[in-house]
């Protein structure tokens, strides 16, 4: 048993390896790198890919460790299906689907910070337009601001803040920021920040500035609650079956037995499985575009 055991797990990581990572010779959706770059000067800092999914989602882990990590939940998933079901290509397929598993959770837990983030820089520019009579500058009252502010913006608004003294200034900081978050209305007040430099009156462009942002968030709110909507019935649906499956030879052995004892079974239960899969991966890559941060 130990043997069969160490078996299902070596070629559930192997199968796992083999249909979610592409040989060398294959550059699926790369284009080729240009002749000469056009750089003019020295671009932020931008993170991409599995660096800024974890500094997003608040996680120090180095992005490197994104990958073996996908790989040991996958293979120990299917691990688990495959001493539940003794079939190994339903214990292939459910490994592949656990490989997914880590970067939707990052995902997850980045859009959760994102709006956090959102609505707390919202706020900060709406008392940043109260206080700002009092403060007589948009950078004073800023500094007054951010450290009642509550993470992750706290954080990050602090990190800008401290490249004026090493003469970077907010503004640069602040579009760094921008860029990293792919948000519009963090960039336009580190504009408005920049125009009351030249002694332009910052309060009116913060009243625009507000507006804009406020039909902004009132569009995603209501975006968002039909998303969800539609992501906890894909759940539902997709989720569900998958993990009754799984589960059969243990709730109902009989009925088990017919998807793990002939070929013919564990054929069919594995094209179920992948058509489970399937519909999973464009459920998730159809709502993670409608809901990008």
């Amino acid at each position: 048993m130990m043997g069969v055991a160490l078996t299902g797990m070596g070629l559930a990581g192997l199968g796992v390896w083999w249909l979610t990572t592409p040989a060398p010779r294959f550059h699926f959706g790369a284009e080729p790198p240009p002749a000469a770059p056009a750089v003019v000067r020295p671009a932020p800092k931008r993170d991409a890919g599995a660096a800024r999914l974890l500094w997003l989602a608040g996680i120090p882990l180095p992005a490197g460790l994104l990958w073996p990590l996908r790989v040991v939940v996958g293979g120990v998933i299917g691990l688990v299906v495959l001493l539940l079901d003794h079939a190994l290509p339903a214990a292939i397929i459910v490994g592949v689907m656990g490989y997914h598993i880590p970067p939707g959770l990052l995902h997850l837990l980045g859009r959760a910070r994102w709006r956090q983030a959102d609505r707390d820089a919202y706020a900060l520019a709406n008392t940043m337009r109260y206080v700002l009579p009092v403060e007589g500058h948009p950078l004073t009252a800023l500094r007054r601001l951010v450290p009642d502010l509550t993470e992750p913006l706290r954080g990050w608004m602090t990190a800008a803040l401290a490249q004026e003294a090493t003469g970077a200034g907010v503004e640069q900081a602040l579009q760094d920021l921008t860029q990293r978050l792919h948000h519009t209305e963090l960039g336009l007040l580190a504009e408005i920040l920049r125009a009351d430099r030249h002694e332009k009156p910052a309060a009116d462009l913060l009243g625009e500035l507000i507006d804009a942002w406020t039909e902004r968030i009132e569009a995603d709110d209501q975006r968002l609650a039909t998303l969800a909507g539609g992501r906890r019935l894909v759940n539902l649906l997709v989720g569900g079956p998958v993990v009754v499956f799984c589960l059969l030879p243990v709730l109902s052995p009989g009925t088990g037995g017919i998807f793990t004892q002939t070929v013919a079974g564990q054929a069919i239960g594995a094209v179920g499985l992948a058509l489970f899969g399937a519909a999973a991966w464009l459920s998730r890559v159809t709502l993670s575009k409608e809901e990008e941060v």
